[in-house]
């Protein structure tokens, strides 16, 4: 009498390719969606490291917040009980669209005399939006202002302006529209004239 007995050894594959995507570019504070792709799957675990110092991440198709305008390396690795093998995949993240105008100037001013604004394109969150190439119209409370459009490359200028008007100080809001997007400024105007600033005080 013979006795068989039968051992039965699963032998585990290794890991051999590894290929990761993600969806950007995207804006700042959207979502951005990852996969990764390996050779077998059965029995792999996977860890994301998206690059922005924030908790790490699991799972074949993680979805990840940016919060910050910049540009990333994302890495993953995936592992089993007898391999791990790791890639990397690039993320980059913009702007999100123009939501305001963000003007800047030195008061007070004196009316007739040149002074510079700046003059940038920020989404919600501040971000400068450098993909932002058109003209702005400007106005102020005088009505005097010039010249009346400027145009902002790369999401920014800084432009001379002129205010013509103002024979005692005023404090003038200077305005830059386009469509529905504004932004504003206060700057005081002061007459060329010492006595009308005097006796203003």
């Amino acid at each position: 009498i013979t006795d068989t007995d039968t051992l039965v050894v699963g032998v585990e594959a290794i890991i051999t390719a590894i290929t990761a995507t993600n969806s950007s570019p995207n804006a700042v504070n959207s979502a951005t969606f990852f996969t990764v792709t390996t050779s077998i799957t059965n029995g792999v675990t996977y860890t994301w490291d998206f690059g922005d110092g924030s908790p790490a991440g699991s799972g074949s198709t993680p979805v990840h917040t940016y919060t910050t305008v910049g540009t990333y390396t994302a890495v993953v690795t995936a592992a089993n009980a007898v391999s791990a093998i790791s890639t990397t995949t690039v993320v980059t993240i913009t702007p999100g669209p123009v939501a305001r105008f963000v003007l800047t100037a030195t008061t007070p001013q004196t009316v007739s005399l040149s002074f510079p604004i700046t003059i940038t394109a920020v989404d919600a969150y501040n971000n400068l939006v450098d993909t932002f190439n058109q003209s702005v119209t400007i106005s102020d409370t005088t009505g005097t202002i010039a010249p009346i459009s400027v145009t902002l490359i790369n999401g920014i200028t800084v432009s001379n302006f002129v205010v013509y008007s103002a024979t005692s100080p005023v404090s003038d809001t200077i305005e830059a529209i386009t469509g529905t997007i504004t932004g504003t400024v206060g700057v005081e105007i002061r007459p060329d004239d010492p006595r009308c600033i005097k006796s203003a005080i």
